[in-house]
């Protein structure tokens, strides 16, 4: 078992670069609740379609909530695109995705780059 002390830095670290758990967790959830929405075909697709799309929605959720607090951050940025990738090659259909109600100039900026990547590889 690692020392508890040693997991507090970790946690207190992980906030300052990334922000409070709780509200990347709200921005990650509103996020999923609203791709899922606007995409209801999703549904019928396969389980292990279905299932890589949902999360797919939450790790693009969270790459965007990660960026609002640093958005600089090229680990985090690379990661977007490449979930944005993985999710046209896993999905292989149009999907369109949606900003939250409280999304940064940034997070829109990306959501709309992800949506012409996702054209792009889908055509």
């Amino acid at each position: 078992m690692y020392d508890l002390q040693i997991i507090e830095l970790l946690l207190s670290e992980k906030k300052k670069e990334y922000g409070d758990f709780k509200d990347i967790a709200n921005y990650v959830m509103e996020f999923y609740k609203i791709n899922i929405a606007i995409n209801p075909h999703i549904q019928k697709f396969t389980k292990d379609k279905r299932n890589a799309t949902k999360l797919t929605f939450i790790m693009l959720g969270l790459k965007l909530a990660r960026l609002n607090i640093q958005s600089d951050n090229q680990d985090t940025l690379k990661d977007f695109f490449a979930y944005v990738r993985l999710f046209n090659k896993s999905v292989n259909k149009k999907i369109t995705l949606i900003n939250t109600k409280n999304s940064t100039h940034q997070q829109i900026e990306l959501i709309n780059q992800a949506n012409n990547t996702i054209r792009d590889y889908s055509t």
